[in-house]
C-alpha cells in the first residue's frame, strides 16, 4: 500500500469516526457525558493509582455505565414512538441521571448493581419494541446494532493500534516520542470513550426495517449457512448426548455429576440464542438440520431442564443457596417460562419474549426479598446457625471447611450482619469492632472455622537397653511395635495355649483374650515424662486396668500427639501374668 493510500485510509477513518461520534453526541447527550466522565475517572485512576478505593471505583464506573445505558433506553423508546422533541429528550436524560444515582447508592438501598446493569446492557435493543413491532423487526434492528457496534469497536482498535505503531516507529527511528505512560492513556481513552461513543453512533435510527433471507443480503445468507451446517447439527447431537445421560440417571438412580450445574444452563442458553439468532431462517426456508431443530427445539429442553432441577435440589439441600445456584434456579425458571410460552398460540415464537423474560428475571434479582443478595443471605445464615448448633469442642476438618465456605458465601452478598443475633457476646463484639473488609476473617477465627492448629507431637526414647525385673510376671514379649489400627496377635502365651491381641485405642493400650478385654492408660502414665531421651529403665511403667489386672511395659520409643494426647506409635517390651488371662 502506497503512502498516499495509507493517508487516505486514515483520513477516511477519522472522518467516519468524527461523523458517528457527532451523531451519538446529538442523539444520546447524557450517555456521551457519562462516557466522558468514565474516561476521565479511568485515566485519573491510572495516573494516580490510589485516587479511589477499589469498591468506590467499581461503584463510580457502574453508576456512569448504568446512566449511559438508561439514557439510550429512554431515547430509543421515545424515537420508536415518534417522540424526538425536547420533552422526550429531557425525560430520557432524567432517566439516565436517576439510574446513575440508584446504582451509585446500591449498597445503601440493598441493590445489587451487577445484575441490574447487565440486564440494561443485554436488553438494549429491546427498548424500541416494548409493546410494539414484531419479532422480525426486532431481529433486524438487533442485527444492525450488533454489527454496527462490532464494526465500530474494531475500527477504533485498528485506528488506535495504528497510531501506537506510528508513534513507536517514530521513537525507534528518530529517538523521541511520547512518554511510555501515554500509550496506556491512549488505549484507556479508546476503550472507555471513543469505542463506546462510536458504537452508539452506529445504533440504527429506523425501527420498521426487515431483512429476510434470499433478498440479496450477504450477512443474512452467511448467518443462514452457519445455522444450517454448524449450529443446528451440533445442537441436535448435544441434545442426544444429554438425553442419553438423563435416561441413564433415570435407569440407574445415580446422582447427577457436579458439572450438570454449568453444562445444562450453557446448553439451554445456546439453544435459545440460536433460536433467536436464526428466527428468519426458522420461519422461512428452513432446510436439513435447521428444519428438524425448528420442530424439536422446545421439546429437547424439557429433560435437561428436569435434570438441572434435580441436581440443583440436591446441591441446595446439602449446602444451601449460593450465588451460582441462585442463578441456576433463575435460569431454569426463565427457560421454563419460555417453554410455557410456546404452548400459547399468540406468544409462541415471539423472540422478544425469549430475550425479555430472562432479562426481566435478571433485573428482578438485583433487589427485593427474592433477589440474589436476600435469598442467598437467608439461606446461608440458616446453614451457619445449624452448624453453630452442631459445633463440637474440637470441630473436625469437615465442619471447619463447611463453616468457612458458608461464611464466605455470606460475605459475597454482604450478609454477615445476619449472623449478629446468633453470635455469642464476645464474638459479636469482635465482629463489630473488626476493620472493614476483615469481618469474615474475624468470624472464621472466632468460630473455629480456620485451619486446625498443628498437633504438638511428643517423642520419648530410652537411651539403652536395660535388664527387666520380672517381679512376679511370668511372661515376656519383647520387641513389640504398635501403631493405631494395626493390632498384634501374641499366640499361645498362656498356660492353656490362650492367645492375646494387643492394640492401641487413642490413649490406651488394649489387651484382649478370648474371655476378656482390658484397658491400660499408657498416655496418662507417661504424661510426666518430658519429650526427648531418657535414661535406661526410666520409661518402664506398671499399669493397672479398671478391673485390677496388671502389666508392665518397658518403653523403648513412644510418640504421641494432640490434646488430649493420643498414641501414634509404641515400641516396647510387655510383661504380664499368664494366670490373669487363663480361659475359664
Amino acid at each position: 500500500m502506497t503512502p498516499g493510500r495509507i493517508s487516505a485510509f486514515f483520513a477516511n477513518m477519522v472522518r467516519s469516526l468524527s461523523r458517528r461520534a457527532i451523531a451519538a453526541l446529538g442523539r444520546f447527550p447524557v450517555a456521551a457525558l457519562a462516557l466522558v466522565a468514565l474516561c476521565i475517572v479511568a485515566n485519573l485512576e491510572h495516573l494516580r493509582s490510589a485516587l479511589f478505593e477499589a469498591d468506590m471505583l467499581a461503584r463510580v464506573a457502574a453508576a456512569l455505565f448504568a446512566g449511559a445505558l438508561a439514557n439510550v433506553w429512554g431515547r430509543l423508546i421515545g424515537e420508536s414512538r415518534g417522540r424526538t422533541d425536547l420533552g422526550a429528550g429531557l425525560l430520557a436524560a432524567a432517566g439516565g441521571v436517576a439510574a446513575a444515582l440508584l446504582v451509585y447508592a446500591a449498597p445503601a438501598i440493598s441493590l445489587s448493581a451487577v445484575p441490574c446493569v447487565a440486564a440494561l446492557a443485554l436488553g438494549l435493543t429491546l427498548a424500541p419494541y416494548l409493546e410494539r413491532g414484531d419479532s422480525l423487526r426486532f431481529w433486524t434492528f438487533t442485527l444492525g446494532a450488533v454489527v454496527g457496534g462490532t464494526v465500530g469497536f474494531l475500527a477504533v482498535i485498528l485506528f488506535v493500534s495504528g497510531v501506537w505503531a506510528i508513534l513507536a516507529m517514530v521513537e525507534t527511528l528518530f529517538g523521541f516520542g511520547l512518554p511510555s505512560g501515554a500509550f496506556d492513556h491512549i488505549f484507556i481513552t479508546a476503550f472507555t470513550f471513543v469505542g463506546p461513543l462510536f458504537a452508539l453512533g452506529r445504533i440504527p435510527t429506523r425501527f420498521d426495517e426487515t431483512v429476510r433471507p434470499g433478498e440479496g443480503e450477504r450477512l443474512p445468507a452467511a448467518l443462514s449457512a452457519l445455522v444450517d451446517y454448524v449450529a443446528a447439527p451440533l445442537l441436535l447431537v448435544t441434545a442426544l448426548v444429554l438425553h442419553a445421560y438423563g435416561l441413564r440417571i433415570l435407569a440407574t438412580g445415580e446422582l447427577p455429576a457436579n458439572q450438570i450445574g454449568w453444562i445444562v444452563p450453557s446448553f439451554c442458553a445456546t439453544v435459545l440464542l440460536v433460536r433467536v439468532g436464526a428466527h428468519p431462517f426458522f420461519d422461512e426456508g428452513a432446510v436439513g438440520a435447521t428444519r428438524v431443530l425448528r420442530r424439536v427445539w422446545s421439546f429437547m429442553l424439557v429433560l435437561p431442564l428436569g435434570l438441572l432441577a434435580y441436581a440443583l435440589a440436591l446441591r441446595i439441600g446439602m449446602e444451601g443457596l449460593t450465588a451460582q445456584r441462585y442463578y441456576g434456579v433463575l435460569g431454569a425458571c426463565a427457560v421454563a417460562l419460555v417453554l410455557l410460552m410456546q404452548a400459547m398460540p399468540r406468544l409462541a415464537g415471539d423472540i422478544r419474549l425469549m430475550v425479555g423474560l430472562p432479562l426481566a428475571l435478571l433485573a428482578l434479582s438485583s433487589a427485593g426479598p427474592l433477589g440474589y443478595a436476600a435469598s442467598v443471605g437467608r439461606s446461608q445464615a440458616l446453614r451457619v446457625e445449624a452448624l453453630l448448633t452442631a459445633r463440637e469442642t474440637n470441630p473436625p476438618a469437615a465442619w471447619r471447611a463447611e463453616m468457612g465456605s458458608r461464611l464466605r458465601s455470606l460475605e459475597d452478598v454482604d450478609g454477615l450482619d445476619r449472623l449478629i443475633p446468633v453470635l455469642d457476646p464476645a464474638t459479636r463484639a469482635a465482629f463489630e469492632a473488626a476493620p472493614r473488609g476483615s469481618e469474615v476473617e474475624v468470624l472464621v477465627t472466632r468460630l473455629g472455622a480456620g485451619e486446625a492448629p498443628p498437633e504438638v507431637r511428643r517423642v520419648l526414647t530410652d537411651t539403652q537397653t536395660s535388664s527387666l525385673d520380672l517381679d512376679g510376671y511370668d511372661r515376656v514379649v519383647p520387641a513389640l511395635d504398635l501403631k493405631p489400627g494395626m493390632p498384634i496377635r501374641i499366640p499361645g502365651q498362656g498356660p492353656d495355649g490362650a492367645s492375646l491381641t494387643m492394640a492401641i485405642d487413642r490413649a490406651d493400650i488394649v489387651l484382649t483374650s478370648a474371655s476378656r478385654e482390658e484397658r491400660f492408660a499408657l498416655a496418662a502414665a507417661l504424661a510426666d515424662a518430658p519429650a526427648g531421651e531418657h535414661p535406661a529403665g526410666a520409661l518402664t511403667r506398671d499399669l493397672r486396668s479398671p478391673s485390677g489386672r496388671r502389666i508392665r511395659l518397658a518403653v523403648q520409643r513412644y510418640e504421641g500427639a494432640g490434646r488430649p494426647e493420643r498414641i501414634l506409635s509404641l515400641s516396647a517390651t510387655l510383661l504380664y501374668r499368664s494366670a490373669d488371662w487363663r480361659v475359664r
